[in-house]
C-alpha cells in the first residue's frame, strides 16, 4: 500500500510530503463501492483538482500495477498542448516503478505535446503556484514534447509563479525530453532517476534542477542522444550529486551526442559523476560555467571537454579523463588533483586555441600519446596565448617508445606562464619544454646541461627555467631571454669573476629566483652596460656590481633582492659619460655592504630597503642633473657616516628625497651628511638615531634654503647629541633635537628665508623678529610662547615680511599687550591663538604703511580691545582677518 509519505532526497536534503487524501487508479478495478477509484490517471487527477488541494491538504494518486495509455490533449496548431495538467499539491505514486507504465495514447509526427505539465499554455496567471510530483512510475514514448514540463508561460513583467516538481525513483524511456524546467522560479528536485533513450534527459532553461543519483543510458540508435543534460540562460542552474551517463548502442561502443551542455551564463555543478562513450562529455559556450568534484569522463570520441565560448569557466577537482580537452576561446580553465591520460589518442592532451583567458594545472597527472607515426602529441599545446598560465606541481608522462617527444608543453607564441614544481615519471626521457617559450635546465628533465646552452638555443620572448643545482659557468644574457630559477636558495650560478655578461644585442630581460656569486671573493659579479635588465628575488654575494663602462642608457631594477659583501662597495658605480643615463632602482631589497654611486647623469632610487652594516655615498660628478631618493627604508652602520651626498667637478644634484626612513649610527659618525647643495631637498618623517655624531650634518658654507624639513624625529638619551648641525635653512628649537634651547637663539642664527621649527613646549621668553624669517610650531596647542608683556617685541625698523604659524601667544601679566605691530611691511599670522586674559591682544602704534594678515587665528580677551590700532593720520594701515574667531568680553576691534 501507499507509504506514509513521499520522500525526495536531493544531496544532503530531503523533501517530505505527507498526503492527507488518497485516490486509487487501477486498469482492472472492479469494486464499485468506493467512489474514489478510477480507471485512468487523467480522471483521477481531474477529480483531485476539484477538491482544491493545497499545502495543508495535499493529495496522492496511488497507481496499481498496469499499463496506462492516457488520452492525449487536443492539439492546436502552433500551440503546445499538455495531456495532464497537474493540480497544486498533487502527487502521482506508483506501487512499483517497473510495474507502472504510463504513456500517451499516440504520437503524431510534428505535433509538440507535453504529457504532464503544471499549467496549460494560455493559463497565464502570475499567482498560479504549482507543487506536484511523481514517484515509482515509468513514463515512456513521449516523442514530440516533454514528459514532465514546468513552464508558467508568464512574461517577466507579469511576475513569476512558483513551480516546484518532486520526482523520486522515476524512469523515462524513449522520450524527446524527459524533464523540462523553464522560467526562473521553476525548480525541479529529482532523486534516483533513470533516463533511457531520451533525446534530452534533463533540459533546464532559466530554471533550476537539483538532483541525486541520476542515471542516463542510451541503448538504441532509434532515438539519438542530443544532450544528456542541457542547461542554458543566465538563471539556469543544475546541481547533481551522483551522476552516471553511459552510451552503448546495442552493445556497441558508438559515441554520439553531448553528455553535459552548459551555455548562456548558466551553471552545472556535479558532485561525483561520470560520462562514458559520448561524442563530447562536457561542452560549454557563451559564458557557461561548469564545476565538478570527483568527475570522470571516459571514451569520448571527440573531446572529454570542449570549451567553446569566451569567458566560459570550467573548474574540476579530483577529475579523471582519457580523451582530449579543447579550449577554443578566452576562458578560465582550472584542474586540480586531476588525471588526464590520452596515451591511446592521436591528439594533444590539452589544446588551447583561445587568445586570452587563464589556464591552471595544479597537482595533476598529465599523460600524452607521445609520438605516433612521426607526429608529436603534447601534454599541453598552446596554439594561441592565454593571458595567464599556472602549471604547478604536476606529473607529466607520455607513452614511452623509441621516438619520445621533444616537448611535453608546446607553444606557437610567447606565453606568460608560471611553471614550478613539475616533474616527470622516473625513467622517462621526455622534456617539459615550452617550444619557443621555455628552455629547461637541470633536474629530471635534463634538456640542457648548462644555462648557457639553453640561452643560446632561445629566442627573444623565451623563458629559461632552471632546476635546483650549482651551475659553475659564466652566462651571457641575450635580448628578451628571461631566466627563472625554481628557488634562489637552491639555484646558484657562480664563476671566478663576471658571472653575468651581456650580448651586444641586449635590451631587456627579467632574471628571477637565482643566486649569483663569485668563487674568488671580492671580484665583480657583473658590469651593467646595457639598457633595461630586471632582477627579481635574486641574491648577490661575495662580490660587487658595477656600471663603469656603459655603452647605452641604463635603467636596472632590483626587486626583492639581497646583496652581501662586507669588504668593499657591493654596488660601485663610476659613471663619467654625460651623454647617457645611468639609473639604479632598488625596491624591497636587503643589503649588507656599501653603495658608492658616482654619476654624471644618473639616478639612485631606493625604496623599502633594509640595509644593515651599510653606507651610501652619492656623488654628482657632472654638470647634468642627477637624482637621489631614499624612501621608506632603514639603514644602520658602525664606523662611518651612513648617507653622504656630495659633488665634484661642478656636479649638480637636482633632487634629493630622504623620506620616512630609520637611520641609526652605532658610532661617533653622522647619519646624513650634505656636502653639496641640491636644487630641491625633501627630508621628512625620518627617525634619526646617532649615538655620538650629528643626525643631519650640513657642511658649513652649503646653503639649502628652501629645503622641506618636516616630521623628523631624533632619538636622545643614548649618549649622542641627537641634533642637527651646521644648518642654514632650518633651525630646530626644543624637543628631542634641542639644537637651540630658545626661540631667540634660533632667530639670532637665522637669515632671511630661513624656517625656525618649534617643537612642543612652553617657551617663557621675549623675542625680537628678523625680516624674512618664519617661525612654525609643530602644533599651536603644544607650542606656547609667553611673557609678562609683549612676548613679541615691536618689529625693528626695516623689518617685516615675517610669518608666525601654529603657535599660542599670551602674556602672564594683566593689562599688557601680546604683540605691537609698528613696521611698514607685511606680517602674517596663521593658525595662531592669542590669549590675553584682561590684556590687549594686538596693538599697533603705526609707523610706515603697515599691512597685517591673520588667517585661521583665534582671539580671546575679557578686558581690552582684541585689536587696537592708533598712530599718525598720514599713515595707511591694512588689517586682514580671514577665517578667524574673536571672543571678547567688552571690546573687539578699535
Amino acid at each position: 500500500m501507499l507509504k506514509d509519505n513521499l520522500c525526495v532526497s536531493v544531496g544532503s536534503s530531503t523533501v517530505d510530503i505527507v498526503p492527507e487524501h488518497i485516490v486509487y487508479v487501477s486498469g482492472s478495478f472492479t469494486d464499485s463501492t468506493s467512489a474514489c477509484e478510477f480507471n485512468t490517471i487523467k480522471a483521477a487527477v481531474s477529480f483531485v483538482e476539484n477538491q482544491s488541494p493545497d499545502s495543508t491538504s495535499p493529495w496522492a494518486v496511488y497507481i496499481y500495477p498496469g499499463y496506462y495509455q492516457e488520452e492525449r490533449g487536443t492539439w492546436v496548431e502552433d500551440t503546445t498542448e499538455s495531456s495532464i495538467i497537474m493540480p497544486d499539491y498533487t502527487f502521482i505514486v506508483g506501487v512499483d516503478r517497473d510495474a507502472v507504465i504510463i504513456e500517451p495514447d499516440g504520437n503524431v509526427v510534428g505535433e509538440s505535446m507535453n504529457f504532464f505539465a503544471g499549467v496549460q499554455e494560455g493559463d497565464q496567471d502570475p499567482l498560479l503556484n504549482k507543487h506536484f510530483g511523481f514517484s515509482n512510475v515509468t513514463i515512456q514514448n513521449v516523442l514530440y514534447g516533454d514528459a514532465v514540463q514546468l513552464d508558467s508561460f508568464i512574461k517577466k513583467k507579469d511576475g513569476y509563479p512558483e513551480f516546484r516538481c518532486y520526482l523520486d525513483n522515476v524512469k523515462f524511456v524513449n522520450c524527446n525530453v524527459g524533464i523540462k524546467t523553464e522560467e526562473r522560479n521553476s525548480w525541479t528536485y529529482g532523486n534516483n532517476l533513470l533516463f533511457v533513450d531520451c533525446n534530452r534527459s534533463i533540459d533546464v532553461d532559466d530554471g533550476k534542477f537539483f538532483g541525486g543519483n541520476i542515471f542516463i543510458r542510451q541503448k538504441s540508435s532509434a532515438t539519438l542522444l542530443e544532450y544528456g543534460i542541457n542547461c542554458e540562460d543566465k538563471k539556469g542552474k543544475v546541481q547533481i550529486a551522483g551522476l552516471d551517463i553511459g552510451i552503448d548502442f546495442d552493445g556497441l561502443d558508438v559515441a554520439y551526442g553531448v553528455g553535459l551542455n552548459v551555455k548562456d551564463k548558466a551553471e552545472i555543478h556535479v558532485y561525483s559523476g561520470r560520462v562514458d562513450n559520448a561524442q563530447t562529455a562536457l561542452k560549454t559556450d557563451d559564458h557557461g560555467e561548469f564545476k565538478g568534484w570527483s568527475v570522470k569522463f571516459h571514451d569520448s570520441s571527440l573531446y572529454d571537454i570542449d570549451v567553446a565560448g569566451e569567458d566560459d569557466s570550467v573548474e574540476i577537482f579530483a577529475g579523471e579523463f582519457d580523451s582530449p580537452i579543447r579550449v577554443q576561446d578566452a576562458a578560465h580553465v582550472k584542474f586540480r588533483n586531476t588525471d588526464i591520460n590520452t596515451d591511446d589518442k592521436e591528439a594533444h592532451t590539452i589544446e588551447w586555441q583561445g587568445l586570452g583567458g587563464k589556464l591552471e594545472l595544479l597537482n595533476c597527472g598529465i599523460k600524452s600519446a607521445g609520438e605516433i607515426s612521426t607526429v608529436e602529441y603534447y601534454c599541453v599545446k598552446f596554439v594561441s596565448s592565454p593571458d595567464h598560465v599556472h602549471i604547478i606541481n604536476n606529473k607529466f608522462m607520455f607513452e614511452e617508445d623509441n621516438d619520445t617527444p621533444d616537448y611535453l608543453i608546446y607553444a606557437n607564441n610567447n606565453v606568460d606562464a608560471t611553471i614550478d614544481g613539475n616533474y616527470m615519471e622516473v625513467g622517462m626521457n621526455g622534456k617539459i619544454i615550452r617550444n619557443s617559450s621555455l628552455k629547461l635546465v637541470g633536474g629530471n628533465f635534463d634538456k640542457y646541461s648548462t644555462i648557457q646552452d639553453a640561452i643560446t638555443s632561445a629566442s627573444s620572448g623565451d623563458l629559461v627555467f632552471i632546476e635546483p643545482g650549482t651551475y659553475e659557468e659564466q652566462i651571457t644574457i641575450r635580448n628578451g631571454v628571461s631566466l627563472q630559477g625554481r628557488d634562489k636558495a637552491s639555484c646558484v650560478v657562480q664563476y671566478l669573476s663576471d658571472v653575468i655578461q651581456w650580448d651586444p644585442s641586449f635590451s631587456s630581460a627579467t632574471i628571477s629566483g637565482l643566486e649569483f656569486r663569485v668563487t674568488s671573493a671580492g671580484n665583480r659579479i657583473m658590469d651593467v652596460k646595457r639598457r633595461y635588465p630586471i632582477f627579481k628575488d635574486c641574491d648577490f654575494r661575495e662580490g660587487y656590481i658595477s656600471a663603469n663602462g656603459q655603452t647605452d642608457h641604463i635603467e636596472i631594477r632590483f626587486n626583492d633582492c639581497f646583496f652581501r659583501w662586507y669588504e668593499n662597495d657591493i654596488i660601485d658605480v663610476v659613471d663619467t659619460d654625460t651623454g647617457r643615463n645611468c639609473i639604479f632602482k632598488l625596491t624591497d631589497c636587503g643589503l649588507e655592504g656599501d653603495i658608492s654611486f658616482h654619476t654624471a647623469r644618473g639616478q639612485l632610487r631606493i625604496s623599502r630597503g633594509d640595509f644593515s652594516w651599510a653606507r651610501i655615498v652619492y656623488r654628482a660628478t657632472g654638470n647634468l642633473a642627477t637624482n637621489f631618493w631614499f624612501v621608506d627604508s632603514n639603514i644602520t652602520r658602525e664606523g662611518s657616516d651612513l648617507v653622504t651626498v656630495e659633488s665634484s667637478g661642478g656636479g649638480i644634484l637636482k633632487d634629493l628625497k630622504i623620506v620616512n626612513n630609520e637611520v641609526f649610527d652605532e658610532s661617533g659618525h653622522d647619519g646624513l651628511v650634505l656636502k653639496t647643495a641640491p636644487s630641491s631637498v625633501t627630508i621628512g618623517k625620518n627617525k634619526f638615531s646617532a649615538l655620538t655624531g650629528l643626525d643631519i650634518n650640513v657642511y658649513s658654507g652649503v646653503s639649502i634654503s628652501g629645503a622641506i624639513f618636516s616630521g623628523n624625529t631624533m632619538v636622545t638619551g643614548i649618549g649622542g647629541s641627537g641634533v642637527f648641525g651646521h644648518i642654514n635653512a632650518i633651525k630646530n628649537v626644543g624637543g628631542a633635537t634641542d639644537f637651540y634651547s630658545t626661540i631667540q637663539h634660533a632667530i639670532n642664527g637665522a637669515s632671511s628665508g630661513d624656517l625656525i621649527q618649534v617643537n612642543p613646549g612652553t617657551y617663557s621668553e621675549q623675542i625680537t623678529m628678523k625680516a624674512g624669517i618664519t617661525i612654525q610650531g609643530v602644533n599651536k596647542d603644544a607650542c606656547i610662547l609667553q611673557y609678562s608683556d609683549q612676548p613679541i617685541q615691536p618689529w625693528a625698523v626695516g623689518g617685516g615680511a615675517t610669518k608666525i604659524k601654529s603657535m599660542t601667544l599670551k602674556v602672564t601679566t594683566a593689562n599688557n599687550t601680546i604683540v605691537e605691530l609698528r613696521n611698514g611691511y607685511y606680517d602674517f599670522f596663521e593658525d595662531c591663538a592669542f590669549l590675553a586674559g584682561r590684556s590687549r591682544l594686538i596693538g599697533a602704534n603705526l609707523r610706515g604703511f603697515p599691512q597685517f594678515e591673520f588667517q585661521s587665528c583665534y582671539f580671546l580677551s575679557d578686558g581690552h580691545y582684541v585689536i587696537e590700532a592708533s598712530g599718525s593720520t598720514s599713515r595707511n594701515v591694512m588689517v586682514k582677518l580671514k577665517d578667524c574667531e574673536i571672543k571678547a568680553e567688552s571690546s573687539g576691534i578699535s
